[in-house]
């Protein structure tokens, strides 16, 4: 990282939007400035309309934010080499396990050594990019679903090497990224003093494992933002999606680092009896501003300098607690409150 800004991107999910509406407003990150477009795979598919954004831009990068690990290596990776074609080389793979319990409930899948099994499957969609053009896809590992056997490409692909980032919290996955993507895509509720007291050692640890240096990786990582006229409503956004982070598990770490045990352990008390405004109040107003770009305009985009160690801020409006309406409203404010910086940092990073 140099002394440039962090390059800004939004993160859709698709949440109270039509296809079409989401579209759209991707397409007009283009016009506003932002460096990326990136889309959740939660409850819509993200494929789709990143197809339909590359389509109708020329200059804005799309990613996957996160595609889930439920697709085979060879439909992932096909998959892949198709939007990045589509986008003319400006696609990023976002890979991510999804928490245990979506796997085993939504998915079918069992959830063992994610670490080690991300691995494996990132190895497994490489083997068939490599394969492009008359080769022959092959991958053994101790995962099963990942393993191929010998399947065959005729057709070229823009790139071989695209480039692949790594949704990563703990330790182990942290290294994963490290030693094996390009990049990293920080969880929400990442803060600096995580970043810097136990994201980046992880992650120079791993890539260590292959000669490489933290430098070599490209950092990103997704903020949460509310931005409001009203400062306070925008505050009290961002503590409900807290409220909602704050019983996973995985974020124990950096949670520890900021001294918010107490707070976190409110929280999942409440959740488990249902309490869901209990919940709420267990987050913290130093919660709130320490895992949160949330206030008034000015105050968020004042907010931003302390992610300067970053290469990417990818900022993902608030939604849990919120009605449809104001759903929409915060999408919107986020962009056009940081249209101007977005700008910016895009002619810097040329």
């Amino acid at each position: 990282m140099d002394d440039r800004r962090p390059r800004l991107g939004v993160l859709l999910n698709g949440e109270n939007m039509s296809l079409a509406e989401a579209i759209d407003f991707g397409v007009s990150l283009e016009d506003a400035g932002f460096d990326s477009v990136w889309h959740a795979e939660v409850q819509v598919d993200p494929i789709v309309p990143l197809a339909a954004i590359a389509a109708r831009t020329t200059r804005i990068r799309i990613g996957t934010g996160v595609a889930v690990w439920t697709r085979s290596p060879v439909t992932a990776a096909l998959t892949a080499a198709n939007l990045d074609e589509l986008s003319g080389g400006r696609f990023r793979f976002g890979l991510g396990t999804s928490p245990k319990l979506f796997n085993e409930l939504f998915y079918g899948l069992p959830y063992e050594r994610p670490a080690q099994s991300m691995g494996e499957y990132i190895a497994a969609i490489r083997s068939v990019w490599r394969a492009h053009s008359g080769g022959a896809a092959t991958h053994e590992g101790s995962v099963e679903r990942f393993r191929i056997g010998g399947f065959p490409r005729t057709v070229p692909q823009e790139r071989e090497d695209i480039p692949i980032y790594l949704a990563a919290v703990g330790q182990g996955m942290l290294r994963v990224a490290g030693a094996t993507a390009e990049g990293v895509l920080l969880n929400v509720l990442t803060a600096p003093r995580y970043l810097h007291e136990y994201a980046f050692e992880h992650l120079a640890a791993g890539a260590a494992e292959r000669g490489r240096s933290l430098e070599d990786l490209d950092k990103a990582c997704v903020v949460l933002t509310s931005i409001s006229d009203d400062g306070d409503r925008a505050r009290e956004w961002a503590r409900q999606t807290i409220a909602w982070y704050s019983v996973q598990p995985y974020f124990d770490t950096t949670f520890r680092i900021y001294g918010f045990e107490r707070e976190a352990a409110a929280a999942r008390e409440a959740a488990a009896r249902g309490d869901v405004e209990a919940q709420t109040r267990a987050v913290s107003d130093e919660m709130v501003a320490t895992y949160a770009i949330a206030g008034t305009p000015e105050e968020c985009r004042s907010r931003l300098a302390v992610y300067g160690d970053l290469d990417e801020v990818v900022l993902v409006p608030t939604t849990i607690g919120l009605s449809a309406e104001e759903r929409v409203e915060n999408l919107h404010n986020t962009r056009d409150a940081f249209r101007i910086q977005a700008g910016a940092a895009a002619l810097a990073a040329g």
